[in-house]
């Protein structure tokens, strides 16, 4: 769900983590595991589900939703002095809505003209699912998470996601609102009844004797783990972390505290079913306290659980994980062994799986054209640290009227830390900061897909003006020969400005030299 963004960032600004992706692989294929045993595939003869706890992959997204999202809006109050909620909500909606109605949109076609016996009840579903109300359409229809029979609904899964959006709703304006409190510990107090008082509306709900999933669907009594998740930003900040900033003795509690937290969660994924009562009775609270201690530790810079989690495999799976779990369910509805699909288990396992990838397919093309994009984007990063560093050995941008002033890139990060637009490479927009000294105007924040740079207008050659075309030319290619085109033209480029600038520094040391 997130693309690879710079490493390293001053304060104010959220440095992406390989590890959280990590994370979400991880949480997905639990989900993905669960779901395959509450459709028909078991172990032990029969007996058994596959991963009777893998539901719990999705408390790990709510502790990571609120997480994430609490620090990028925190370190946009930082780099800032605002948050944008407008920007916000936009972001949201461009991120989730796409992928959401494609799936509804051909599920919708699937059930009215291959599978009428699950068309009965989905327009009710698609109603709540546009309104993102999906989890209190279960609950007012008495539908059970324990078992949906061998017809279950298309788009039950979205109740996840309804729960979410239902806290990217308030929280926003809640964070707002406690950005006014100038005592950390007042907002870490407030954040923390508000935990406590879900918890136990949840314990007081629950009875033996009757079906939870009205605790397990609700809003009010699932909303400690994402609001666990924005606690933990407000009192860890990661947006403050760098490289080498932990010592060796946090560095090593952080790093046991992740494995011990991951090795908890696969047991209870392992051995624990939905129908606990401890999971009602402050289990949940338990989990997200296990996510987050997870999260700290794949998210941090210095740990080594990070950069475990954050292998390419891994990665790869985590940034299609919103794909993944929003094909996986409906396919799994509809090829179940010996309901749907008259095979074997194995071999229905194994289709359902292909039918998963292959619906992927859109989503990594999206990902490969982010990686083009980032790919420009961090070259640019790095021509722009070395015009920096010659700006500061010879007080200017430009070096007289013909000298190397381009329009420069003086930072690369996220886009949601500029509020720019992330879906038209090249956009720009003004950003508030004071003119930069030999610049031309003020400075504005050119959007690279999802990253985006710090650009200083200022005077420009020919030569420089079609170089700047050609970066923006390549900043979506997309097959593999325009990639091939697009590197090439990258190390042209580079080694005439690299060029340029070992001349301009030999005219300044003359001109100082003539200066003393």
């Amino acid at each position: 769900m997130t693309i690879y963004r710079s490493t390293s960032t001053p304060h104010g600004r959220l440095a992406y983590a390989p590890g959280l992706d990590g994370v979400r692989a991880l949480a997905v294929t639990a989900v993905v595991l669960y779901h395959l045993g509450t459709t028909g595939l078991l172990i032990d003869g029969g007996k058994h589900e596959l991963m009777p706890g893998g539901f719990i992959g999705v408390d790990v997204f709510f502790v990571l939703s609120g997480f994430l999202i609490t620090s990028l809006l925190l370190a946009e109050r930082v780099e800032t002095g605002r948050i944008n909620i407008r920007q916000f909500y936009i972001r949201r909606a461009r991120r989730l809505l796409p992928a959401l109605y494609t799936m509804m949109l051909v599920v919708s076609i699937a059930a009215a003209f291959f599978y009428h016996d699950y068309a009965a009840r989905l327009r009710g579903d698609l109603v709540a699912a546009f309104a993102y109300v999906t989890n209190w359409w279960l609950i007012a229809g008495g539908t059970s998470y324990l078992g949906a029979g061998t017809h279950p609904p298309l788009l039950t899964h979205l109740w996840s996601l309804a729960l979410e959006e239902q806290f990217y709703v308030f929280w926003p304006l809640a964070l707002v609102a406690l950005t006014f409190v100038r005592k950390r510990y007042v907002v870490i107090v407030s954040v923390s009844v508000a935990i406590l008082a879900s918890t136990l509306l949840a314990a007081a709900l629950f009875s033996p004797w009757h079906d939870p999933s009205r605790i397990y669907y609700g809003t009010d009594t699932r909303l400690a783990t994402p609001l666990f998740g924005a606690a933990l930003a407000i009192v860890c900040r990661p947006w403050m972390w760098h490289k080498g900033g932990m010592s060796d003795g946090r560095r090593r509690l952080v790093n046991s505290g992740g494995v011990l937290a991951l090795i908890g969660l696969v047991l209870v994924a392992v051995f624990v079913d939905s129908q606990s009562p401890l999971l009602y009775r402050g289990g949940f609270l338990g989990i997200a306290l296990l996510s987050g201690m997870l999260a700290i530790a794949a998210a941090h810079p210095d740990a080594a659980v990070g950069r475990a989690l954050g292998v390419k495999p891994l990665r790869w799976l985590g940034e299609r994980s919103y794909a993944i779990y929003l094909w996986h369910w409906p396919i799994f509805a509809v090829t179940q062994p010996g309901v749907n699909v008259h095979l074997g288990e194995l071999a229905s396992t194994l289709l359902r799986i292909a039918l998963t990838v292959l619906s992927l397919r859109r989503e990594a093309d999206a990902v490969r054209c982010a990686r083009a994009r980032d790919h420009v984007v961090a070259r640019v990063g790095r021509l722009a640290a070395r015009d920096r560093q010659s700006q500061g050995e010879h007080g200017r941008v430009g070096h007289g009227r013909r000298g190397p002033a381009r329009r420069l890139a003086t930072g690369v990060g996220s886009a949601p830390e500029f509020g720019a637009d992330r879906t038209r490479p090249g956009h720009v927009t003004r950003c508030a900061a004071q003119p930069v000294a030999g610049a031309v105007g003020r400075p504005a924040a050119v959007s690279f897909g999802q990253r985006v740079g710090i650009a200083v207008p200022v005077r420009q050659t020919a030569v420089e003006r079609a170089e700047g075309r050609d970066l923006r030319r390549l900043a979506g290619p997309h097959t593999a020969a325009e990639r091939a085109e697009g590197h090439r033209k990258i190390r042209q480029i580079q080694g005439r400005h690299d060029f340029r600038l070992r001349v301009s520094a030999r005219q300044g040391d003359e001109q100082g030299r003539r200066a003393d």
